[in-house]
């Protein structure tokens, strides 16, 4: 019997944050108990100081003086109303004191992380500055090059002998598989390109990438980028040249809205198309309600030499900087041509490249200014960084193999709208006996494709949150779905 993929949940409302919303909130309906309590207690003290109250004491001396103790100690007494509004206003002072203090250090333990990472990758960088110039002066250099140039000739044209190879890809699986390293290497990587702290961090890959690696050469450059991002400085790849084309037509098959999470995810184009396409679906209610599901691609050109495809390397780094993209643009264009009017909830969906673009769309101010994108879907993609606003619901699906969610170097927002679903596939003999330790197989849209059926199936309290505020995108009875594929080229 096949098992169930087991799989981790941060965020959403049994997050940290959402955890401290609840406690801040907690702190002001205690503060305003205390308010109203104080005023309750200021009324009685008036009450005292009545002339009809004082002169009471003179018709009635014998009830009047009961009468006044118990007044004075619902009010002064050490039960009464002044002991109880001190109380919870105590109380409050001090519940929002503490979320305060757990924020404030959380804040500071990051900032320290991010510095000694980045103090770990200067001490790295000028050593390898160091061992650089004195392989250079060495008059064994000759030598070494020598050798090292016989030993790949005598691998045969991969340059890696089987056996090699596949130690390499058992050590690369687990270096993937520890977060925590992944993302020191990331963090320590501006240091090491700019050991002295001046020069541009980042990498720049001219050309085609290097021995026909693909995947290597867009591990680096995702690397790249995302320290660009980070330090704010280094050279980008391909600036746009102008607006993408774009043209829309109805898709050719009758639509179905999704019925979950991995419906939507089968939405994204599949990044082995020539053309890939964004995908636009106007999902309309019964009761006339209309929402859209738009479906961006990934990457599917690895030369960081711009073409005429947009969904390529040079798209990934200037997105992974902070940039603008023909990609993006090319999103935004589907959009208004499929006819995405304001107000109407929008879903932006995407894997990979496809995610990030999501993520920075639904960042983008000018964006939302014209759509009202309600939630964003992504799987193995960096998102981090990108400043999603609060009221745009973010579900993030990552492998724990998988080096691409992490070249940003952070984690993911802990905050009541961002949920992020981990899964660790070394746990899961059936990936490995399908597709054995490839370092990149986690990377796979089918691999995240069976990631999302399971949190389909999962009943954690996040994920059903979530599920009921995505139900104008999912399958109801009545409904009717148009569906629109866009291709987009760069002029």
């Amino acid at each position: 019997m096949t098992r169930a993929p087991e799989l981790t949940v941060h965020g959403g409302v049994g997050g940290t944050t959402a955890r401290l919303d609840d406690l801040d909130r907690a702190a002001g309906l205690l503060h305003r108990t205390a308010e109203r309590l104080a005023l309750g207690g200021a009324r009685l003290a008036l009450a005292a100081a009545d002339v009809d109250w004082v002169a009471g004491a003179l018709v009635s001396p014998g009830t009047f003086g009961p009468a006044a103790g118990s007044l004075a100690a619902a009010t002064l007494g050490p039960h009464g109303l002044a002991a109880v509004t001190a109380r919870a206003e105590l109380l409050a002072g001090g519940v929002a004191g503490a979320v305060a203090a757990y924020r404030a250090a959380d804040a500071a333990a990051d900032a320290s992380v991010r510095a000694v990472r980045l103090e770990l990758g200067r001490v790295a960088g000028l050593a390898v500055l160091a061992a650089g110039v004195g392989l250079v002066v060495s008059p064994l250099t000759p030598v070494l090059l020598a050798g090292g140039a016989l030993a790949v000739k005598a691998t045969g044209p991969q340059g890696v002998p089987a056996p090699v190879g596949e130690v390499g890809a058992d050590l690369l699986w687990r270096f993937t598989a520890n977060d925590a390293l992944v993302e020191t290497v990331v963090g320590a990587a501006p240091g090491v390109l700019s050991p002295a702290g001046s020069g541009p961090p980042g990498l720049w890959l001219p050309g085609h990438p290097p021995g026909g690696s693909a995947e290597l050469a867009a591990l680096l450059a995702l690397g790249g980028a995302g320290l660009t991002r980070l330090t704010g400085r280094g050279p980008y790849l391909s600036e746009p040249a102008g607006p993408p084309s774009v043209v829309v037509r109805p898709a050719l098959n009758p639509a179905t809205a999704p019925a979950g999470v991995a419906d939507l995810l089968r939405r994204s184009p599949s990044t082995d198309e020539a053309a890939p396409r964004v995908h636009a679906e106007r999902i309309v209610a019964p009761d006339g309600k209309v929402s859209w599901v738009v479906s961006v691609p990934g990457t599917s050109q690895w030369s960081p030499k711009a073409g005429t495809n947009p969904f390529d390397l040079s798209s990934d780094v200037r997105a992974m900087a902070g940039r603008r993209t023909d990609a993006a643009e090319g999103v935004l264009l589907t959009m208004r041509r499929a006819g995405v009017r304001p107000g109407e909830p929008v879903m932006l969906v995407g894997h990979s490249l496809g995610g990030i673009t999501a993520a920075s769309l639904a960042a983008d101010p000018l964006l939302r200014k014209e759509f009202h994108v309600t939630h964003v879907v992504v799987s193995g993609a960096p998102v981090a960084q990108f400043d999603v606003p609060d009221d745009v619901q973010v579900l993030a699906l990552e492998h724990q193999q998988d080096p691409t969610p992490r070249l940003d170097g952070a984690d993911n927002p802990d905050r009541p709208n961002w949920i992020t679903v981990e899964r660790d596939l070394s746990a899961d003999p059936f990936v490995e006996a399908a597709h054995g330790r490839r370092p990149l197989i986690a990377h796979h849209q089918a691999v995240y494709g069976s990631t999302a059926t399971a949190l389909d199936a999962s009943t954690d309290p996040s994920l059903a949150h979530w599920r009921a505020g995505a139900a104008a995108f999912l399958a109801r009875p009545g409904d009717e779905v148009e569906a629109f594929n866009a291709t987009v080229t760069r002029p």
